[in-house]
This record gives structure tokens, C-alpha cells and sequence, in this order.
């Protein structure tokens, strides 16, 4: 997806999923109304309403908001006594009792026709016609319940769209599908679309709201009762229900608060946030578990383990039977997805930089049995119904050097069909390596990846600084993380889809490691001097200090 594509979609959503309070179809025509009597500039005398007959049915028989009320003549006239359409489609916000008295008086003067507008195709369609002795406005909406496409005042024309308006729509709008939508869900950084989170509190508010009084049918209400939770049970699924069904009922009988519509309608954007939202925090999911995506990376298992067969040195993952090996992954998978209801799994790695830690029989497996592994474990999650909800993402190569990218291009060939990402580790530059070494190499991985119509991403990275496996020599110094930002720039600039710096929290290889033996690579540093008498770690108050790499790096990216 292009920044561009990304941009519209963001626009494209701000532009539907916009607050409304009550039915949207009567509140905009009340918008019309506000921005006709608007233009006239004076309180109407007189107001013609002509209504497409998809707007006429729906706006009929629905409660207006701080009204008490139905249908379209009190909708209408409180929109030309007290509707400010700056407001949109909360153009009533402003509704008093004083104004709903006024607005019953000046529909018992007969100040208000409302008929069916004749000879047009559109299935939104709203004019209004604002009078007085002297003076004549016009305003009329289409395509969209905000879009206006005409305004006038007497015989002068201040807005014209009629023929344009659905060439600019068709011009402005992406073209969306489901792989596109799908993968803006789960790239879009969340401070850009940080607003929809606005649904969750207004849609909720809604239905509590509901629970409270007696609105319409009262269905979302009444599911919260004893005798309902016998029928239906009290579980998130009766949850879902009650809060879903309370927020529309508040909407449509008339109260007056707002809900976050979607693509014009209030009840579509109640229904695409509120099971979301309940199910989200009734499964104790914050803010911020709801943002984390986790991949899970074979990295190694001790001797027995049900995913290793043998065991030849630290990398104990030698699957031989590659169809007993995906079985075992996938009910691990299948565990952590239906059993431990974990909604952070999105991908997994299969196996840790196969090109030197995958094992057969004590040697380096060709990448041949590789691709053939991932194969068969493709198909036996798609078997197990869950290849749809975890990406793939392999190869997960060390950078074997500058000049070659045989392992990656070996698995780009072979596994394009299988692989939903490309991912590769490197730890060969250091404060010598020129920019331009850095963007050559990440190109020639891009460009592989792209090849096939994937992207690449950079699963782990770090320094040339290494000593042995567990410790880099510069690692508490502030210039490290000038370089490791220096290193990640150039690597997003040639091409990487992101980049994961290696590791976040020093860690050990074994099980009653001391300090000097953990593998101190971490941005936070562990302080303790053993792990032997603790079975894990996870007190980060007291366990660990952050070393200064770690406020460059996020200075810098």
C-alpha cells in the first residue's frame, strides 16, 4: 500500500464516520433546512421540502432528538428555528423545550409542505426551499447526507455541483478491496486513525444511556434481564447483543445524544464498533494489548520437546517428519487462538535463521527441505481452519555477508505462493559501513521480495560490535544508538518494510545463567547478577535500567 492509498483512506474515513444525533435521514433534512434558512438570513415563512423516496420512508417514523416527537415536521422546523448547520449532522444539538414549542407552533401554522420530488434517480436526495415575502434560498443535498451540491439566494447561485459532484467523488475516493483494507487495519499507525477510537465512547455511551430509561422497543434493555440471561445466557455474546440493540433504540426513539455514524447511517456505525468494543473490554483487553501484535518464532527447543527431534548443539529444531511437526505447531497455534483467546497472534517464523540453525542429521539443511517444511505446515494450518488469521513470515535468513542473497532469493522463488512477508536479520554494520553499503544490501532483499509481490522486513538487526553471541562491545554507549537509528534509516530508505532491533531486554541461553553468561544485547539492561533462583524475569521497576541507546533510538525514529 502507497502512502498515498493510505492517505485517502484515512481521509475517507473522517470523511464517513462522523458523530450524528438521531436518525441521520431527518437530520439531514433538518441540516438542509439550517443551511437554507441560513442563506435566506431571516426566520421562514414558508419551507418546501422535496425528499428522494428512500429519504421520505426512512425519516418518517423515527423519534427526533429532544422532541418527545416523530417524523419530518418537527425535524424540519426546529431545524429552521434553532439548527445551525455547522453542527452537521448534530445540527439540533442546540434543542431546547422553549424551541420544541415554537417548532410545534410553526407546523400548526402550516408553514411546512413535504412531498415527493419527482423525475430523479438519486436515492439521496433532499431540497428545500426557504420563503418570505421577499426573499427566496435554496438548498439542496445528494449523493451524501452532508454533501451539499446546490445553494441559492433569490436568483444569485452561490454553490453549483449537480454534474460535477459525482465525478469529484469517483475521483477522490481509492479503490478499495479486501486485501487493501485488510492491510491498512493492520499497518496504519495508530496515532493517525487514533480518532475512531471517539466511536467507542460515544456508540457506548449510547446504549448506557438506554439501559437507563425506556426507549423504543427497549430491546437492548430488556436483554440485561434475569429471565433473558436464562434464555439467552450471560455471556459476552448476550453482551454484544444488549449494548448493540440499546444504542439503536436510544437513536431512533429520539434521544438526544450523539452516536458515531457510519457511512451515513448511525445504526451501521453502532453495529461495526459496540461488539468490538465489548468483547475488547470484557476480555480484559486495554488500550494498549488491543494495539499489540506478537509473532511467534521457533527459536530453538531443549531435547524432548514436542517440536524438536534431536539435538545438535543450542539449536535443538530438527523436524524430520514435517507432517507430525506442523501438526504439533498448529495445536500450539490453535491453543493460544480458541483456548487462551489471545487476539495478538497475527504471524509466526517457523523456524530461527534456518540457513545455519536448521539442523538434519548434525548438518545445515539445504533450502530445499526448508521451503518444503514451510509447505507442508501451510497446508496443515489451512486444513486446521487458522492459515487466515496468522501471517507467514519466512525465510528469516541471516545476512551471510554483503554480496550474497542466496538464501533469500532461494525462498522468494520457492515459497511466493506461501509467504505473506519476507523477513532477513543482519548484524555486519558498524560505525565504519557506509550509508550506501547499508541501502545496497536492503535493496537487493526489497527488490527479491518485490519480485514476488511481498514486502521485506528486517526481523532482527543490531552491530558488527559483537563479542561471541551475548554481548556487543559498545553496547552501553550513547553512540550506539547513533548508530543503530543511522543503520534503521538506511534500511526503511531502501526499501524494508520495518525494521526489529535485537533485543529489547537482555536474556539468557540458560536456565540458572549468571550476568556474564546472559546475552547482554538488550536497550534495557538487566541489573540483577544471576538468574538462578528466579524461574523468569518480570519486575522491570527493579530488574532493569535503560541504557542510553534506548532514549536516542527514540529520539531519532
Amino acid at each position: 500500500m502507497t502512502e498515498s492509498e493510505r492517505r485517502q483512506i484515512i481521509e475517507l474515513i473522517k470523511k464517513e464516520v462522523i458523530p450524528a444525533i438521531g436518525c441521520t435521514e431527518p437530520i439531514a433534512v433538518a441540516l438542509c433546512v439550517a443551511k437554507a434558512a441560513e442563506t435566506l438570513g431571516a426566520k421562514p415563512e414558508k419551507i418546501e421540502v422535496l425528499l428522494s423516496a428512500n429519504i421520505l420512508k426512512n425519516a418518517m417514523g423515527v423519534g427526533i432528538p429532544g422532541t418527545g416527537m416523530v417524523g419530518l415536521p418537527i425535524a424540519v422546523a426546529l431545524g429552521a428555528l434553532i439548527g445551525k448547520s455547522d453542527y452537521q449532522l448534530e445540527v439540533l444539538r442546540d434543542c431546547t423545550p422553549e424551541a420544541v414549542e415554537q417548532g410545534k407552533q410553526f407546523i400548526a401554522e402550516k408553514r411546512i409542505c413535504i412531498s415527493l420530488k419527482e423525475d430523479i434517480t438519486e436515492k439521496l436526495y433532499i431540497e428545500v426551499i426557504c420563503k418570505t415575502e421577499d426573499k427566496t434560498a435554496k438548498a439542496i443535498i445528494a449523493g451524501g447526507h452532508t454533501t451539499f451540491i446546490y445553494i441559492a439566494k433569490n436568483e444569485q447561485t452561490l454553490l453549483d455541483k449537480q454534474q460535477t459532484v459525482s465525478e469529484e467523488e469517483e475521483e477522490a475516493s481509492p479503490e478499495l478491496n479486501l486485501r487493501k483494507v485488510y492491510d491498512f487495519a493492520l499497518t496504519a499507525p495508530l496515532d493517525e486513525i487514533r480518532f475512531i477510537l471517539d466511536t467507542a465512547r460515544l456508540n457506548k455511551a449510547a446504549a448506557e444511556q438506554a439501559f437507563k430509561g425506556n426507549y423504543g422497543h427497549s430491546l437492548g434493555k430488556m436483554l440485561r434481564g434475569t429471565y433473558e440471561h436464562k434464555v439467552m445466557g450471560d455471556s459476552v455474546f448476550s453482551h454484544i447483543l444488549s449494548y448493540t440493540s440499546a444504542a439503536c433504540d436510544a437513536r431512533m426513539a429520539g434521544a438526544m445524544i450523539p452516536v458515531m455514524s457510519n457511512s451515513g447511517s448511525g445504526n451501521q456505525g453502532i453495529s461495526a464498533t459496540l461488539p468490538v468494543v465489548v468483547f475488547a473490554e470484557e476480555n480484559g483487553k486495554s488500550e494498549e494489548e488491543q494495539k499489540m501484535e506478537v509473532t511467534l518464532v521457533l527459536w530453538g527447543a531443549p531435547p524432548g520437546h514436542f517440536l524438536a527431534e534431536g539435538n545438535y548443539g543450542n539449536w535443538v529444531v530438527a523436524p524430520t517428519n514435517y507432517e507430525e511437526w506442523s501438526e504439533n505447531f498448529s495445536a500450539l497455534v490453535q491453543h493460544l487462538l480458541n483456548n487462551k483467546k489471545y487476539t495478538c497472534v497475527k504471524e509466526i517464523t517457523p523456524i530461527n535463521e534456518p540457513d545455519w540453525s536448521y539442523i538434519i542429521k548434525g548438518k545445515a539443511a539445504p533450502t530445499a527441505d526448508y521451503i518444503e517444511m514451510c509447505k507442508v505446515l501451510d497446508r496443515r494450518f489451512k486444513e486446521d481452519g487458522i492459515r487466515n488469521k496468522v501471517h507467514f513470515s519466512l525465510s528469516d535468513n541471516s545476512d551471510g555477508g554483503t554480496g550474497t542473497h542466496k538464501y533469500l532469493a532461494a525462498c522468494t522463488k520457492g515459497l511466493a505462493n506461501v509467504a505473506d512477508v519476507f523477513n532477513s536479520h543482519t548484524y555486519i554494520f558498524g560505525y565504519e559501513t557506509p550509508n550506501s553499503t547499508i541501502l545496497d544490501w536492503e535493496k537487493q532483499n526489497s527488490q527479491l521480495a518485490s519480485s514476488v509481490g511481498k514486502a521485506h522486513f528486517i526481523g532482527e538487526f543490531g552491530g558488527n560490535q559483537c563479542v561471541g553471541a551475548t554481548r556487543q562491545k559498545d553496547i552501553d554507549l550513547y553512540e550506539r544508538g547513533v548508530l543503530m537509528t543511522r543503520i534503521a534509516i538506511n534500511l526503511l530508505n531502501a526499501g524494508a518494510s520495518g525494521v526489529s532491533y535485537w533485543s529489547l531486554i537482555d536474556q539468557y541461553y540458560g536456565k540458572d545463567a549468571d550476568y556474564g553468561a546472559m546475552q547482554q544485547l538488550g536497550l534495557w539492561k538487566y541489573v540483577k547478577k544471576t538468574y538462578a533462583s528466579e524461574p523468569y524475569y518480570n519486575d522491570i521497576k527493579s530488574d532493569y535500567e535503560v541504557r542510553p541507546q534506548y532514549y536516542l533510538s527514540l529520539i531519532h525514529i
